[in-house]
């Protein structure tokens, strides 16, 4: 008798013949003979007869050459050429890459080959001799002995079978991780082999039904529990060939009309509930791999959404109707569950239930955003606008599941531990994170941020995570073009920001958490420019700005006198700290300007940047006089608000001039831009490194005024008027240091001291010991201008510097004139318009959430989660 092929390997566990099979579908002389057709292409002579003889050895084995499996493989490789935009190097590259896959195929069929040959043999020596035994002992034996003799042979065979069976499997192994080497190496040049080309194990194909099969492996691994690291290899096998299509578009090409067909029919197929889960298991199987297996399925659908040039030569911008079903259902998870009869939404159906209180697909939503955050591409524009867009809405409907929720469980039997189940299973975590996501395409994010109704949620939410909005805030608004901000958007988007907050002062800074404050603030001073240009009739965007020196910055804005002020008022009263930070990084911002022009500028232009620093230094101590002149108790307004602004000012001095000179320092003051002939320069380059130092400048704690301060507003500003002359002295004079019109050694005595590293530096004002050392500052400063204009002079210009042009602007900002109108007209100020913004589409026309709960619908989230609320 004989054994069974088929019967051996399932008992061995492993098919050595299906994996010879496996490899031998494969055929290395089309591969070839394709290499061969590249290698002409390339203009590579030698390359091409090299491997037109390999495909001749190849025939002579018994591979057949049918002229290439690809149907015209001259005009696949011409169109292939174009696509790449190549001029032969990279035709080389995949000729090279082909040819390796050919002889790594040949050598594993010929192992497969010779082990399967190998392993036959011995199971028909293995017959025989089963044979020769029943022959000789079979009428010796009942039918138990002779099954059990039988079984004996059969475990040798089975053995050589698992053997060479392991052997073979270990090859195709190898062979398959050595393709996907080669893959992804066509890929990131561009170039994916054609379905038609049999490379054996692991060989890619792009067809719907490819898509189908690769998917149902994704959820096939998704369906191994508890979670394995089995289940994650077959997540990441499924999901191979999106990432090789994400290698391609990297690489700088776009998808064709198959491969966009290939990703939709893929997403769809592991449908929408699976996608989201992904990223849990495999976090839960093997944590480390989370960015390798998850990161190209998120990454394929950011390639998706980018603008493409389809078959007609339109450019398509694809938007969430566009998008896989799978990812569209994503973005629309329902938070929730809505009353059928009174459009309410609650937690989930059963709110009486709270021990098992959950927010319906609200784990999906967060899945999604899990997945969505190992990104490492940036999707397209309005795609990833509108990912922002659905975040504020699930943010928004978890403020109506909390306002709804809560007054349930007021007028019901509850306890502390159901308000603070609900607070948890309410938390904004998920919408946040994909605010994170939005916030890295600082385009997406600008435009989110142009959108009023979105900027307003953004700004004015009450988000417990901030990260999310804080992140859309910094990327809408980055001026740094090498982190693909600058442009246009970004200038118009900052702009919208700075008049939003002084649309409603209070109302804003009531609203804002310490994280959307810290990014406010930073848009602020990426724009320092702004607040100090001479004030414009009306905000608007500009293109044609130029720095105190005539050199051209890129986009930015002008700012009205009245926007200016407001945003400076805001920034006052965000806190000591952010205020002082704040006033810290426009005193660096003002020395650096200075200290470029006595470096790089004519006088006309020292004077200019004197104005300017003149004009912002006055701008924000206005405001700050204005904003705490506003909130202290009327007995104490004036000396509080005096008292205030002195102890900022003089903070911000002392560290904003060490800053200034640690960035001189370091030669952040030069920059341009990466394409066209733009000088970004100084403002754009010490703005970003202000923004992006890490860490605040200045802390400061401010104690109550002192008594004795004056009492009247007129006098305050006399004290500040017959002090700033100092200040103004500092910076001229550090300035001048940092520039090198002047040795520090030359300077008057008493004015120097030595810092922590033992460096020479200037003493501020405040810690000058007297009237004499005040002389002196001012003397130095007086040397430095003289030493300036020395070197300036020519017969036709005398070089003169105009210092009290400085004083001059700083005292026409910093007026004294009180500033009585506190604005109020952002819809935060207005309850109906409020509870719009705090719950989305959950608000009827009218701007209640429902009639009958009306009176009980906050428009104010602390009262959230309250027992006691009225």
């Amino acid at each position: 008798m004989s054994f069974s092929y088929e019967q051996l390997a399932a008992k061995a566990g492993v098919d050595p013949w299906k994996l010879r099979d496996k490899l031998t579908a494969g055929n290395p002389a089309e591969i070839t003979n394709l290499a061969k057709t590249f290698a002409d292409a390339s203009g590579e002579a030698q390359l091409s007869t090299d491997l037109a003889k390999e495909a001749s050895e190849l025939t002579a084995q018994g591979y057949t050459v049918d002229n290439s499996p690809v149907h015209d493989p001259a005009k696949h490789v011409q169109d292939t050429k174009k696509l790449l935009g190549d001029g032969g190097e990279k035709m080389g590259k995949i000729a090279r890459i082909l040819d390796s896959i050919s002889d790594e195929l040949e050598s594993r069929i010929g192992h497969a080959k010779s082990g399967v040959s190998t392993l036959e043999g011995e199971i028909r020596t293995i017959q025989g001799q089963w044979g020769e035994f029943w022959r000789q002992n079979h009428n010796m034996m009942d039918n138990n002995d002779r099954q059990a003799s039988l079984n004996t042979y059969i475990e040798q065979a089975v053995g050589r079978v698992r053997e060479h069976g392991n052997a073979i499997k270990t090859s195709v192994d190898s062979y398959e991780t050595t393709l996907a080497t080669h893959l992804k190496s066509m890929a990131d040049l561009g170039y994916i082999p054609p379905d038609n080309l049999d490379e054996g194990p692991g060989d890619v194909n792009i067809s719907v039904d490819a898509a189908n099969a690769d998917g149902q492996r994704t959820k096939d691994g998704m369906g191994k529990q508890p979670p394995s690291a089995e289940g994650v290899d077959a997540i990441q096998d499924g999901s191979s060939t999106i990432a090789l299509l994400n290698a391609k578009v990297a690489a700088g090409h776009q998808l064709t009309e198959a491969e966009r067909a290939y990703m939709n029919a893929w997403y769809d197929k592991v449908g929408a509930d699976d996608l989201s889960k992904i990223p849990q298991y495999v976090n839960d199987a093997a944590p480390g791999r989370t960015r390798e297996v998850v990161s190209p399925i998120a990454d394929g659908i950011m390639n998706l959404s980018k603008p493409y040039t389809a078959p007609t030569g339109d450019t398509v911008v694809p938007t969430k109707d566009n998008m896989p079903k799978a990812v569209r259902e994503l973005m629309d998870t329902q938070i929730g569950h809505r009353d059928e009869h009174t459009g309410l939404l609650w937690p989930d159906k059963d709110l009486s239930s709270s021990k098992d209180m959950k927010v319906d697909g609200l784990n999906r939503w967060n899945g999604f955003a899990d997945l969505m955050e190992t990104s490492t591409v940036d999707g397209g524009t309005e795609f990833t606008k509108q990912l922002g867009t659905e975040a504020i809405r699930v943010k928004q409907d978890l403020n109506a599941i909390s306002a709804n929720a809560t007054d349930a469980l007021r007028y019901g039997m509850s306890s502390p531990e159901q308000y603070e189940k609900l607070k948890q299973q309410t938390a904004d975590t998920g919408a946040s994170d994909m605010l994170k996501v939005v916030g890295r395409n600082e385009d997406a994010s600008a435009q989110l941020l142009l959108d009023k109704n979105s900027r307003q949620a953004l700004m004015g939410l009450n988000w417990r995570d901030e990260g999310g909005a804080a992140a859309v805030i910094h990327g809408g608004t980055d001026r740094d073009p090498k982190d693909g901000g600058g442009g246009e958007a970004q200038a118009k988007a900052a702009l919208e920001v700075i008049k939003e907050v002084g649309s409603d002062r209070d109302g804003y800074l009531h609203r804002m958490g310490e994280g959307v404050e810290d990014a406010v603030k930073d848009v602020g001073v990426q724009y320092m420019d702004a607040f100090a240009r001479d004030p414009a009739g009306e905000s608007r965007y500009r293109n044609d700005l130029t720095d105190p020196l005539g050199r051209k910055i890129g986009h930015g804005f002008e700012l009205s006198g009245r926007d200016r002020d407001l945003f400076l008022q805001f920034m006052s009263g965000t806190g000591d700290d952010d205020a002082t930070d704040f006033h810290t990084k426009a005193t660096a911002y003002n020395q650096v300007m200075v200290t470029e022009a006595f470096k790089h500028g004519d006088p006309a232009q020292v004077n200019e940047a004197l104005k300017q620093a003149g004009r912002l230094d006055g701008a924000i101590t206005q405001a700050n006089f204005d904003y705490t002149y506003d909130v202290t108790d009327a007995k104490d307004k004036e000396a509080a608000a005096a008292h205030r602004a002195e102890s900022m000012r003089n903070t911000a001095l002392k560290t904003g001039i060490s800053v200034a000179g640690t960035l001189v320092a370091a030669g952040v003051t030069i920059g341009t831009a990466g394409t066209g002939a733009v000088l970004i320069g100084p403002t754009v380059s010490v703005t970003n490194a202000l923004v992006n130092g890490g860490a605040n400048f200045a802390f400061m704690d401010d104690p109550a005024p002192a008594a004795e301060l004056p009492g009247k507003r007129d006098e305050l500003f006399r004290d500040d008027r017959s002090s700033y002359g100092s200040r103004r002295d500092l910076l001229i004079t550090s300035a001048a240091i940092d520039a090198g019109v002047i040795d520090p050694k030359d300077l008057p005595p008493g004015l120097t001291t030595r810092d922590a590293n033992g460096n020479v530096v200037l003493r501020t004002p405040s810690d000058l010991d007297g009237s004499e050392e005040r002389k002196n500052l001012s003397t130095a400063s007086h040397r430095a201008v003289n030493a300036y204009e020395a070197a300036h002079q020519t017969k036709t210009d005398s070089g003169d510097v105009d210092t009290p042009s400085y004083d001059t602007e700083r005292n026409n900002t910093a007026s004294g004139a009180r500033d009585k109108d506190t604005p109020r007209n952002s819809p935060w100020s207005n309850a109906d318009s409020a509870r719009v913004l705090l719950y989305g589409d959950n608000v009827s026309k009218d701007g209640k959430v429902d009639r009958i709960f009306e009176d009980r619908v906050p428009s104010e989230t602390g009262n959230y989660y309250s027992r006691n609320r009225k």
